[in-house]
């Protein structure tokens, strides 16, 4: 018969729990976000640039880079691109990439019309639940690809929240 209640006397000075049956709570957390304005070229994927770490639980987080223990993690990305010309971004993706390739289920894109319905600035989001895996490095980054018309573009803001979860 199992005890499903413990009191005291039902533990002796022996007693243990293996670690594989408790749940750890003290899994990666990381949130870094960018103000700083970054530029990049037409229809080409760029790194996004991101300068302000404010928490990194397990020093996973350096250079816009996270290195992922093997895991399971929510991951979660926005970038918001600026033209300066008016209505003339037409499109942008941004991805995750592990290991400089694009991670299945994270590339979102959005386009906008040729006839003077463009934008001039826009916000890509992007989350996944993502299994880093042994044998990888792990690596981790935020892209993102536009293309414009006249003038420039360039990356505004940049958030970033990495999460280790329990399965």
């Amino acid at each position: 018969m199992a005890i499903t209640t413990l009191t005291n006397n039902s533990i002796s000075s022996s007693a243990a729990i293996a670690t594989t049956k408790v749940a750890s709570y003290a899994l990666p957390i990381v949130f870094a976000y960018s103000t700083a304005s970054q530029s990049f070229t037409a229809t080409t994927w760029t790194d996004v640039t991101i300068g302000t770490q404010v928490i990194d639980t397990h020093n996973i987080f350096a250079s816009s880079v996270f290195t992922l223990p093997v895991g399971k993690y929510l991951i979660s990305t926005a970038v918001d691109l600026e033209c300066s010309s008016h209505n003339n971004l037409s499109a942008q993706f941004i991805r995750i990439t592990q290991d400089t390739s694009p991670v299945s289920g994270t590339e979102v894109d959005q386009y906008m019309n040729h006839t003077g319905n463009n934008f001039t600035s826009t916000t890509m989001r992007s989350t996944v639940i993502h299994n880093a895996q042994s044998g990888n490095t792990n690596a981790m980054r935020v892209q993102t690809w536009a293309n414009w018309g006249v003038g420039t573009v360039a990356i505004k803001r940049v958030q970033l929240s990495v999460q280790g979860i329990i399965v």
